[in-house]
């Protein structure tokens, strides 16, 4: 039988934060400073916290996040095009969840897959799938930095 394990993942963030801010430093001082684009739909209470806290930490790391709130599906697509053609913007996600009638997927699947950072978006979900170059989810990214970091794996 194993014993349980707990981690300690201040230090890896803390190193982590220290490498983005840095680099989002030099995109800005290249004249190129890093944007997300949070674009939602009705967002519920849940969505609007984590939507000003990734603001708080975007600003933390120099990384401009910019929240969009959109009036209706047509009005959403619209803004995920805007965001998709915009080269100012080099990130986008899509607050969820998104109201029922609302075909998830399909609006994921608008998302220029290169600035997904999410990892939703079925090209970089493939590829990922794959073992191949893509956008792979947060959290699990998080997961597997942290048991990397420890030794575990």
């Amino acid at each position: 039988m194993t014993s349980a394990r707990s981690f300690d993942g201040g230090p890896l963030a803390q190193r982590l934060a220290a490498g983005i801010r840095s680099r989002a430093e030099a995109m800005a001082a290249g004249g190129d400073p890093p944007m997300l684009a949070v674009l939602s739909l009705h967002p519920p209470a849940p969505s609007v916290m984590f939507v000003r806290r990734l603001a708080e930490v975007g600003a933390g790391l120099a990384v401009s996040v910019s929240a969009h709130e959109a009036a209706d599906i047509g009005d959403l697509q619209a803004r995920v095009a805007r965001a998709n053609d915009d080269p100012r913007t080099h990130g986008i996600t899509i607050a969820t969840p998104l109201p029922s009638d609302v075909d998830a997927a399909g609006m994921i699947a608008r998302l220029d897959h290169a600035k997904d950072v999410d990892g939703l978006h079925p090209r970089n979900a493939g590829a990922v799938a794959q073992g191949g170059p893509g956008f792979v989810p947060a959290t699990a990214a998080a997961i597997i930095a942290l048991l990397l970091d420890q030794g575990v794996g």
